[in-house]
């Protein structure tokens, strides 16, 4: 009878705060029910207990005290509380505005301004996104992105930049070489260059013909232990067409240990194309050395390559910590564009429905296809010509499609770095991580 009587009053006062949020200022503050439902108002008391056992320490509570809108309080006992979540009244403020917006550039723009104002970084940014995703030529949202205009086009800068490999060093670019001056002295540098025609002859032995030279080149290899060998390997070994060099290049970078070899390690488990040298080299960073690869990690979930963003997750399992969560939680689901060849048209249009679905003027995509784009099989875009005779020279021009993707790899990472399972919900995670990080209950196993 008491458990009913208290399930009665939270239901009546989850239905008070429900009708006084339409009309009436409100707290930030939320309670997370087991039942999915959650109750806001202003948190009197909330008492805290901790448990560990994963490698984020988690902060679960216990009986909680609301203040409502009406003044009343109310007590939720601890095993009906999920998470509590202390938050700015701006959140609340958000989250009212946001469910009442209507799916158009301007209310996005408008509400991405709003949350600018408000020192709501991601949420301005993602509004900011939603802009680009109705308008592509939105020019002031582009600009609010750092987007600048290159080539005929909108590119995210640093992206760009860092795609084609320079560092941000004190506010510019630079080039690795440059950054490597700068960073390195003169007697590292003199090191590491003793290494580059070791690496270039001996690689060249055990690519050759000849059965000693090979062994040669092995047994060489085999013996470097030098941390500053790693940039000549990489350089000349990582990205050689020779999948078995590859391979060797991971093992000996792997026996040198060091930040050097770490970092060139990291790279391979992002971009090898063969899964076993991915493996490998993410199994060849060292324990010591997590901390200096963990950022790269990072960056890459918000890379423009869909397969990237899921290897960087795969990585965080292994190198990841509390750092990573919240960018985990923003990559659960990402946008990625895709050049598609199309059919031409006076006036082609473009159009994806609530579900997913992609189509144009004369159709839906076919099903193979918008799979594929789905799930990133297709990362330089697809060629469509409707026209039953592909031998037919049918008028044709390409379209951006962006598809949302739901990352398999970066749930499976979260899951395993908090032990806790919200599918895909990123605004249920945020609270929850806002309530661990609250509560002071985090740390690494």
């Amino acid at each position: 009878m008491m458990l009913a009587n208290l399930s009665a009053r939270i239901v009546a006062s989850c239905l008070l705060i429900g009708a006084g949020l339409a009309s009436s200022p409100v707290f930030g503050d939320v309670v997370k029910l087991h039942s999915g439902a959650e109750l806001r108002g202003k948190i009197v008391t909330a008492k805290t207990i901790v448990a560990s056992g994963t490698k984020v320490t988690k902060a679960a509570p216990a009986d909680v005290t609301l203040e409502t809108l009406s003044g009343a309080r109310i007590e939720i006992p601890a095993d009906s509380v999920a998470f509590v979540t202390r938050r700015p009244l701006a959140h609340e403020h958000y989250e009212l505005r946001a469910r009442r917006m209507e799916e158009t550039v301007d209310a996005h723009w408008e509400l991405a301004r709003w949350c600018r104002d408000s020192h709501l970084n991601e949420q301005h940014e993602y509004h900011c996104e939603r802009v680009i995703a109705l308008d592509a030529e939105h020019e002031a949202a582009h600009r609010a992105l750092g987007h600048v205009w290159k080539d005929g086009g909108w590119v995210d800068w640093n992206a760009y930049m860092t795609e084609r490999g320079y560092l941000k060093h004190k506010g510019r670019w630079i080039t690795q070489p440059e950054f490597e001056l700068l960073e390195k002295t003169t007697a590292e540098l003199a090191r590491e260059q003793e290494w580059y025609p070791k690496i270039r002859l001996w690689t060249g032995w055990i690519t050759s013909n000849s059965r000693d030279r090979v062994d040669q080149g092995l047994s060489a290899l085999q013996a470097v232990q030098d941390a500053d060998a790693a940039p000549a390997i990489a350089k000349l070994m990582s990205k050689h067409p020779g999948r078995d060099v590859r391979l060797l290049a991971v093992n000996v970078m792997t026996q040198s240990v060091g930040a050097k070899s770490s970092k060139a390690l990291a790279l391979m488990t992002l971009t090898d194309a063969d899964a076993e040298v991915r493996y490998a080299a993410l199994q060849g960073i060292a324990a010591d050395h997590f901390e200096h690869v963990e950022g790269t990690f990072i960056q890459k979930l918000r890379s423009a390559d869909n397969a990237e963003v899921n290897r960087a997750a795969v990585a965080l399992q292994r190198v990841g910590d509390e750092d990573a969560i919240t960018p985990l939680i923003n990559a659960l689901i990402t946008t990625h564009r895709y050049n598609v060849r199309v059919r031409g048209a006076a006036t082609p249009t473009y159009t994806m429905g609530a579900s997913g679905a992609v189509g144009t003027q004369s159709g839906t995509l076919p099903p193979g296809i918008e799979a594929g784009l789905r799930t990133g099989q297709y990362p330089d875009g697809v060629v469509l010509l409707n026209s039953p005779d592909p031998v037919q020279n049918v008028q044709s021009k390409w379209v951006v499609v962006q598809q949302d993707h739901q990352n398999a790899d970066v749930l499976a990472t979260l899951q395993k770095l908090t032990g806790e399972d919200f599918r895909y919900d990123e605004r249920t995670w945020h609270l929850w991580w806002a309530a661990q990080k609250h509560a002071g209950g985090l740390g690494k196993s």
